[in-house]
């Protein structure tokens, strides 16, 4: 019984203390690798590379190489407020008066006022249960 009861503390514990190790990303220790320091958004693809929307443009970060996509790339508007990944693993990366841009990999769409939205100010992106 105790053996059990030993077993069940060290596994919580070990839970516990992994539960708490952070990494901190910034332009400081990723070699500036990171666009900016105001991130706006999060979020992982299907791969596990994580995406980052900033004031700046989008750095994606692969487990070992930074990558950056701006205007000059195709994003609409270097300032990204939401990102988001749909189930066919395109990156959804609405901006703060750009409107959406659309990225699958290769290709870049764009959406804004001009063919259909309301306005080019964007603040979230969902997907219906038809994608």
């Amino acid at each position: 019984m105790k053996i059990k009861l030993t077993i069940l503390i060290v596994f919580v514990f070990s839970l516990i203390t992994n539960a708490q190790k952070w990494t901190s990303y910034n332009t400081a220790n990723t070699s500036k690798q990171l666009c900016n320091n105001n991130v706006n958004a999060i979020a992982f693809d299907l791969d596990g590379s994580q995406w980052f929307g900033t004031t700046d443009g989008v750095s994606k970060f692969d487990g070992t190489n930074w990558y950056t996509y701006t205007s000059n790339n195709g994003l609409i508007n270097d300032s990204v407020n939401v990102i988001a990944i749909d189930a066919r693993d395109n990156k959804w990366f609405g901006t703060w008066g750009g409107g959406v841009s659309k990225f699958d990999g290769v290709n870049w769409t764009t959406y804004n006022i001009t063919n259909g939205l309301a306005s080019n100010f964007i603040y979230s992106i969902s997907f219906d249960s038809n994608g």
